[in-house]
């Protein structure tokens, strides 16, 4: 459901997501639940994420970008 993190570089500009505008609107909804759980997750249990997200040491990083996902997606 989430794709791996590593490769891909925090966009300077353009538009933030918009969920709503993304094809089969149906999961919206559940976009966003996934959304405020993986932050919720990060924020309140950090080594726990990492484990879950399959995150080695190299990657610890992440679990602080997904925790601040909501604010970076301008929600």
């Amino acid at each position: 459901m989430l794709p791996p993190s590593e490769g891909k570089s925090i966009p300077t500009s353009g538009p933030r997501l918009d969920l709503g505008s993304l094809s089969f609107l149906g999961l919206t909804r559940t976009r966003s639940v996934v959304l405020d759980s993986l932050a919720r997750l990060c924020r309140v249990d950090p080594e726990g994420a990492a484990e879950a997200l399959g995150l080695g040491v190299r990657q610890g990083h992440e679990v602080g970008r997904n925790a601040a996902i909501k604010k970076a997606i301008g929600q």
